[in-house]
């Protein structure tokens, strides 16, 4: 769901009165933020991969949302991928980390992390 045309994540238990936005991008969402995916939880916080364009030239980025906190952050890995790159698969293989793919173009590349 967009909230002008920025996407939105929302949480809900079932329930109209129950379904609400969830406000995790508590210092502001970017605003080139066009494209939300491949939500999982692993060690108790939400990893998704976000799209966002910058002039033509497309960038994924992996997100963390530590739900004590409210609060997201960009992962690390992100800032080593190359423009036009984009996420696919996040798996949690096991309790200490979670594994995704890359797609690079012609190839893939498989990335991990442990969630620091």
């Amino acid at each position: 769901m967009a909230l002008n045309g920025v996407p939105q994540l929302w949480t809900s238990d079932g329930t109209a009165s129950g379904t609400v936005r969830a406000d995790i991008f508590t210092n502001g969402a970017p605003s080139n933020l066009s494209y939300i995916h491949d939500l999982k939880v692993f060690n108790g916080k939400l990893y998704f991969a976000g799209q966002t364009n910058n002039g033509g030239t497309l960038t994924e980025t992996l997100y963390v949302v530590n739900p004590v906190s409210s609060n997201y952050r960009i992962s690390a890995m992100s800032a080593a991928m190359n423009a036009n790159e984009t996420i696919l698969n996040l798996v949690p293989a096991s309790t200490t980390r979670l594994y995704f793919a890359v797609n690079a173009g012609s190839s893939q590349k498989l990335w991990m992390t442990d969630g620091t």
